[in-house]
């Protein structure tokens, strides 16, 4: 599974990412405006946008311009709402994926605060369990 962030959904590379994966039987998940995207033209060459190519779409819900604050004297509106909507339906999406896991029996690695006490030496041994499938260290 992909998942391909794009709140307009036009642009080329979020298209190009969802066209690809779908090419390689890969499942492509928006996270999109759908109402943003419809009010808009597709900037890739196939015409298309990112929710016409995902196979599940999780919609941000933004207006066209992912803006809805208006101040007086201000010609555009600003307060973009879409980092805070696509932040907090991510994180429900790994929470449910966590309890999924654990309803079946199954402990995920997942990292704790390094703030509480004993989260350094918690973590430290989870990446030592999994520093062959951890890339970036």
């Amino acid at each position: 599974m992909l998942i391909v962030a794009s709140v307009s959904g036009r642009n080329d590379v979020p298209v190009e990412m969802a066209l690809w994966a779908r090419d390689q039987g890969i499942t492509v998940v928006a996270l999109t405006s759908v109402a943003y995207s419809e009010a808009v033209t597709s900037r890739h060459a196939s015409g298309r946008r990112l929710f016409e190519i995902a196979d599940m779409i999780l919609d941000l819900m933004c207006p066209e311009g992912d803006a809805v604050l208006d101040i007086a004297g201000l010609p555009v509106k600003t307060g973009a709402i879409s980092t805070v909507t696509g932040i907090t339906i991510m994180h429900a999406v790994v929470s449910e994926t966590l309890r999924l896991l654990v309803a079946r029996g199954m402990t995920p690695p997942v990292f704790m605060s390094g703030n509480r006490d004993g989260g350094d030496a918690y973590n430290q041994a989870l990446l030592a369990r999994y520093r062959t499938q951890i890339h970036y260290m």
